[in-house]
């Protein structure tokens, strides 16, 4: 928050500058104007940089906060889910309704991936033939 205000006020610093040299350029002459007028053009390039950077900064951490919510989140409903015996946990959602908690037991991935690699390997075996 405190890098934006500042990031904001160096911008509006920046504006100010760009409406005095309009203001100036004529009173000091061409020379002094084209070197007036490339300094502003690379300060506006920085602080637009400097602009994409914090969003990026901003994105990242909201991201970061989110996961850590989320993880959370799952780990209360998994403790709620094992004290009260539960053996599974849906959530409603408008789009995608999902189980938020299943007894480990139930946990059949790994037999899954076994059965799907068992029957790649066959097909891929017939293939070769």
């Amino acid at each position: 928050e405190e890098k934006g205000r500042q990031l904001e006020a160096e911008i509006n610093r920046f504006k100010q500058e760009a409406q005095n040299f309009q203001a100036q350029a004529q009173a000091n002459g061409q020379a002094w104007a084209q070197q007036k007028g490339a300094e502003l053009q690379r300060r506006e390039q920085q602080l637009a940089q400097a602009q994409q950077a914090l969003a990026q900064q901003l994105q990242q951490e909201g991201g970061t906060e989110m996961d850590s919510l989320v993880s959370n989140v799952k780990k209360t409903i998994k403790a709620y889910g094992k004290e009260k015996g539960y053996t599974y946990i849906y959530g409603s959602g408008d789009s995608n309704p999902s189980i938020l908690y299943a007894e480990d037991k139930l946990d059949i991935t790994k037999e899954m991936i076994k059965l799907l690699n068992d029957k790649y390997k066959a097909s891929a075996t017939k293939e070769e033939v």
